[in-house]
C-alpha cells in the first residue's frame, strides 16, 4: 500500500494520512502462483538499492487456483529476493522443504524472523527460536525461546548457497530482540519487546538499544546501550518503553523525501495499522 501523507510548514503532533492507494506493481512482483503462497511478518532488507532481501515466516508452499491455495504444506520461513529496478521482475523465494534458515537449538526449534541490516558486504538478521507447545490455549500453541543474531556472509550470491552463523543473545523472556532495526552514522539502532514491562493488553512495550556497527562485525554486543529516556546506558532493567502498544513485528523508517522516522506496525488489539512519527530513534514518538 502505498500512503501519502501531509506536510507543510506547520508542526504536527501525529502524521496525518490524507489518501491510500494500491501498490499495483509491488503486487504483480509478490504474486506467486506456485510455490510460495503467503507469507506471515514480511521483513524487507534493502542489501543494494537494486536488491531487497525479504524473510518470511509461516509460509505456505503449493499452488493457488482460482485465488485459493491447493495442496499446500507450511513451513517455519523462508527467504525471497526482490529485484525492484528490473522490470517484470518477480520475488525469487527459496523455502526449503520445513524452513529455509535452520534453529541451532533441537530439531523441535525453528527460527521467526525479525528485522535486520547490511553492513560491509554482510547480512545481520535477528531470529527468535520458537518451539510448538499444545498445552497452550489455541490457536497460539508456541512459545518463544532464544534471540539469535544470524549473520549472511555471502548475502549477494543465491540463497541457495548462503552461509550463515548463528549468535546466541539469550532468552526471550527477557526481551524480544530485532523486533524492527535502523541504521544511522555510526550505529544500528535496534527495537526490542521487552516482556517484563508488559502490562495489561500492551504485550511488546519497545524499549531502544543502540550497538556501534564496529562492535557489531566483531560479533560483540556486550558493549549495547539501552534509551533510559534522558541518556543511554547498559543496564537494559532501565530501558525507558519508547511507545507501550508495540508489537512482535514492526518497521522503522526514514521514507524519501521525509525527514523524520515512521513507526509502522500493528498492535496487541489487531484492530488498526499505527503510525507514529520522531524526529530521532529514541522519539518522543507522536501519539499513534
Amino acid at each position: 500500500v502505498a500512503l501519502t501523507f501531509m506536510a507543510g510548514a506547520i508542526a504536527m503532533t501525529e502524521p496525518q494520512i490524507v489518501n491510500t492507494t494500491s501498490d499495483t506493481l509491488m503486487q504483480k512482483r509478490i504474486d506467486s502462483t506456485t510455490g510460495f503462497c503467503g507469507g506471515d511478518a514480511a521483513y524487507s532488507i534493502p542489501i543494494t538499492p537494486a536488491r531487497t532481501v525479504w524473510l518470511f515466516g509461516d509460509s505456505f508452499v503449493g499452488t493457488i487456483k482460482e485465488g485459493k491455495r491447493q495442496n499446500c504444506q507450511m513451513i517455519r520461513n523462508c527467504v525471497a529476493i526482490d529485484n525492484p529496478l528490473e522490470p517484470g521482475s518477480k520475488l525469487q523465494y527459496q523455502c526449503g522443504t520445513k524452513s529455509f534458515f535452520k534453529a541451532p537449538g533441537t530439531e523441535q526449534e525453528y527460527l521467526w524472523p525479525g528485522d535486520g541490516t547490511m553492513i560491509d558486504g554482510k547480512l545481520y538478521l535477528f531470529m527468535h527460536s520458537v518451539m510448538d507447545n499444545k498445552t497452550l490455549p489455541a490457536p497460539y500453541q508456541f512459545e518463544l525461546k532464544q534471540n539469535y543474531l544470524v549473520v549472511v556472509q555471502n548475502p549477494f550470491a543465491s540463497p541457495s548457497v548462503w552461509r550463515y552463523q548463528t549468535i546466541d543473545l539469550g532468552s526471550t523472556k527477557e526481551m524480544l530482540a530485532g523486533t524492527a532495526c535502523y541504521q544511522k552514522g555510526a550505529y544500528l539502532y535496534i527495537y526490542s519487546s521487552l516482556p517484563d514491562k508488559a502490562e495489561g493488553k500492551h504485550k511488546h512495550p519497545t524499549a531502544l538499544a543502540r550497538v556501534s556497527t564496529s562492535d557489531l562485525k566483531d560479533l560483540d554486543l556486550s558493549k549495547m546501550q539501552w534509551w533510559q529516556g534522558k541518556k543511554w546506558g547498559e543496564d537494559r532493567k532501565e530501558a525507558a518503553i519508547v511507545f507501550d502498544d508495540g508489537a512482535s513485528e514492526m518497521s522503522v523508517v526514514q521514507p524519501q523525501g521525509l525527514k523524520d522516522l515512521y513507526a509502522v506496525y500493528i498492535p496487541p488489539d489487531g484492530q488498526s495499522i499505527n503510525i507514529r512519527r520522531a524526529s530521532s530513534p529514541q522519539g518522543p514518538w507522536s501519539a499513534p
